[in-house]
C-alpha cells in the first residue's frame, strides 16, 4: 500500500520523542523523569530495519565517471558494470579510453561507494597502467562469488577480441590480481574471437547448479557469424567451461536467473539473423541446465528495442519476483526505458522513461531494494558515464512499494588458514628503485650495471634487455622452526617473446645450492603478446634450516618486449 503521512509520524516518532523529552524531563524531578523516560523507551522500541523506511519516493542522477583528465591522463568513458560486494560497498567499473574509437587503447577505472550509491569515492586505477602494455580492456562484467566472498572481475581485449581475462579480489576490490586467461582451449576451432558482455554477471542461488558462476558473452564464426554464449564454473573459479551457442544472430546478452532455477537470456540481435529473431524486438532463450545450453526462442513484443546492449535486473520480493530490462527505445540511444515484468518476463506491461539519452547500462538491485543502473550518457558516451538510484515506488508512480526488511548479505564462510605469510614484496615503492634495503630487503646482482628501466615500476618489479642475465634475489628471510614453505610469485610479458628468452624462478635454503621452482617457456604467437603467470611452489621440505631466499633470473633479447614480476611470496605451512 501506499505510505501515509500517519506511517511517516510512527517512522519519525521515535527521534521527535527523543528530542522532546529531553526538553520535557530538562527541570523535572528525578523519579517523574524517569517515569517518562520508560514510557518513551516503550513507545520508541527498535523495528527491523525495512527499505520502505525511507523516503517514499525517490529518483537522482548524477555523473559518476566525467570525460577528462583523471590520474594524469585523459579518458573518454564508456561501457560500465556495477555491483555490491559482500561488505556492503558498491562498486562501479569502467572502461577508460584513450580515445573515442572502440578499438582504442583502454584502462580499467573504478570508483567506490560505501552509502549505496549516495557518495563515491575517488577514481581508482585497477589494471591497464603498466607503460608497455596498450592493450584496450573492455567489457566491465564483475560478480561476487557469495560462497567464498571472492570478487572476480571480466574483461576482454580489443587484440583479436580471442583472449578473455578475470581479476580476483579476496577484500572487496581493495587490491587485485595480475589478470588470469580463460584457456584457449575453449576457443573452438569454427570460433574465431569471442568476448564478454558488460554489465554484472551471476552466480546461481538454487537448484542442482547453486552457486555456479555465470559469464554472459557471444562468439563470432569465421563466417562472420554472431552467437550468444556463457562461460560457467562450478568450483568457484578454478576452471572454467563455456556453454553451447544459443541462436544465430544473438550477440550481446545479459542474464537472470528465475525463481524454478531456469536462467533467461535477454539478446540483442546482430548480423546474419535466424529466421526467429525479430530485429525490431528484445529475444528472449531459456536454459534448464544451468547455462550449458539454450532453449524456446520468444519475441518480446512489448519490449521494442533499437539498438545497444540493454541490461536486466531481479528483485526478490516476499509475494513475488518483479524483472527490470533497461534500453534505449529511440535510434542513436536515446530515451533510455525501464520496463517490469510481474510474472518473471512473460510479458512487460509497464514501462517508465529513466533518462533522455542513455546507452549501454549496468542495473542491479542492492540489498535495501533501492534500484542502482548506471549508463552511458550520450550516443557515444559523449557526456562520460552517469549514475541513477531510484525506488520502486518511484519507477511505479507509488502503485507498487518494497516494504521487505533490508536484505542481509550474506558473508562468506571463514576458510582455515593453511600457510601463513613470513614474507612479501608487492614493490609499493618510488618507481626507479633498485635495491630495497627495508624489512622485505632485495637487490638485483650488479645493480650498478642495470639498463635503464630495469626497476620497481607502477608497483611491479620490470626487467629489460639487459644484454645479458639479471638475478633479482631477496636477502635471506626468516622462516624459524617452519618445517615446509611454499612460494608464489606472479609474472607478466608484454613484447613477443621466443625461446630466446627465459625466466626461471629458484629458492635457496641456507647456504645450499639454489633450486627450480619454475621456467617460463614463452609462445611465438604474435597473438600473445601479452600474457601473465601464476608460479606456485607448495610443501617444500625445510627442515633444520632456518632461512630462505627467492632468485629470480631473467634473460630478455629486444628492446620491444619487458618483464614483470610482483607478490613474491614466502609462506610457512600451518
Amino acid at each position: 500500500m501506499k505510505t501515509s503521512y500517519l506511517a511517516l509520524f510512527y517512522r519519525s516518532w521515535p527521534r521527535l520523542a527523543s528530542k522532546a523529552l529531553q526538553a520535557t524531563t530538562a527541570n523535572l524531578p528525578n523519579s517523574f523523569a524517569i517515569g517518562l523516560f520508560c514510557v518513551a523507551a516503550l513507545c520508541a522500541a527498535p523495528v527491523p530495519l525495512k527499505a520502505q523506511d525511507q523516503d517514499p519516493f525517490y529518483y537522482e542522477i548524477r555523473p559518476l565517471f566525467e570525460n577528462g583528465e583523471q590520474l594524469g591522463q585523459v579518458y573518454r568513458f564508456r561501457n560500465v558494470g556495477l555491483i555490491q560486494c559482500l561488505n556492503g560497498d558498491l562498486l562501479a567499473f569502467v572502461e577508460a579510453r584513450h580515445d573515442v574509437s572502440d578499438h582504442s587503447e583502454k584502462d580499467v577505472l573504478m570508483r567506490r561507494s560505501k552509502d549505496r550509491g549516495i557518495t563515491w569515492g575517488p577514481y581508482e586505477a585497477v589494471w591497464g597502467h603498466l607503460e608497455e602494455d596498450h592493450a584496450g580492456w573492455k567489457d566491465p562484467a564483475p560478480v561476487v562469488d557469495k560462497a567464498t566472498g571472492r570478487l572476480f572481475y571480466f574483461m576482454n581485449t580489443n587484440e583479436s577480441e580471442k583472449r578473455l581475462f578475470y581479476m580476483t579480489s579476496d577484500d572487496s576490490g581493495y587490491t587485485w590480481s595480475d589478470p588470469i586467461r580463460i584457456p584457449d582451449s575453449l576457443l573452438r576451432p569454427e570460433w574465431k574471437r569471442w568476448r564478454n558482455n558488460p554489465g554484472p554477471a551471476i552466480q546461481l542461488k538454487v537448484g542442482k547448479y547453486k552457486h555456479r558462476m555465470l559469464i554472459p558473452g557471444h562468439i563470432v564464426t569465421h563466417e562472420d557469424r554472431h552467437f550468444s554464449v556463457v562461460w560457467y564454473s562450478d568450483d568457484h573459479g578454478e576452471s572454467w567451461q563455456v556453454s553451447e551457442t544459443a541462436v544465430q544472430g544473438s550477440d550481446e546478452v545479459s542474464i537472470i536467473e528465475l525463481s524454478d532455477g531456469r536462467v533467461l537470456m535477454n539478446i540483442r540481435s546482430h548480423g546474419e539473423l535466424d529466421l526467429g529473431l525479430d530485429p525490431s524486438y528484445r529475444n528472449f532463450m531459456y536454459s534448464d541446465n544451468g547455462g550449458e545450453s539454450w532453449y524456446g526462442l520468444e519475441t518480446k513484443r512489448d519490449l521494442p528495442w533499437e539498438s545497444g546492449h540493454g541490461s536486466l535486473a531481479k528483485m526478490e520480493l516476499g509475494d513475488g519476483n518483479l524483472l527490470f530490462a533497461i534500453h534505449p527505445l529511440v535510434v542513436k540511444r536515446k530515451d533510455l526505458t525501464c520496463f517490469v515484468s510481474y510474472d518473471e518476463g512473460k510479458t512487460w506491461p509497464y514501462k517508465k522513461l529513466l533518462h533522455e539519452i542513455g546507452g549501454y547500462s549496468s542495473t542491479i538491485v542492492l540489498d535495501n531494494y533501492d534500484i542502482a543502473m548506471s549508463h552511458n550518457h550520450g550516443f557515444r558516451g559523449e557526456h562520460g558515464i552517469d549514475f541513477v538510484r531510484f525506488n520502486l515506488s518511484w519507477l511505479t508512480n507509488g502503485k507498487e512499494h518494497a516494504n521487505e526488511p533490508i536484505q542481509p548479505l550474506s558473508q562468506a564462510p571463514g576458510v582455515k588458514a593453511t600457510h601463513r605469510t613470513v614474507w612479501r614484496e608487492d614493490f609499493e615503492l618510488a618507481d626507479r628503485t633498485i635495491i630495497d634495503g627495508g624489512s622485505t630487503a632485495w637487490t638485483i646482482l650488479g645493480a650498478s650495471d642495470a639498463p635503464i628501466g630495469t626497476a620497481v615500476s607502477n608497483g611491479k618489479f620490470r626487467a629489460r634487455d639487459a644484454g645479458g642475465e639479471i638475478v633479482w634475489q631477496t636477502g635471506r628471510i626468516d622462516i624459524g622452526d617452519a618445517k615446509r614453505i611454499s612460494i608464489a610469485v606472479d609474472a607478466i610479458k608484454i613484447g613477443k617473446f621466443n625461446n630466446s628468452d627465459s625466466l626461471r624462478i629458484y629458492y635457496r635454503l641456507g647456504d645450499g645450492d639454489e633450486t627450480l621452482i619454475d621456467s617460463l617457456s614463452f609462445s611465438s604467437d604474435p597473438q600473445e603478446d601479452f600474457e601473465t603467470y601464476q608460479i606456485r611452489k607448495h610443501d617444500i621440505n625445510v627442515s633444520g634450516n632456518q632461512q630462505a631466499q627467492v632468485i629470480i633470473r631473467s634473460r630478455i633479447n629486444g628492446e620491444d618486449k619487458v618483464l614483470y614480476w610482483d607478490r613474491v611470496e614466502v609462506a610457512r605451512a600451518e
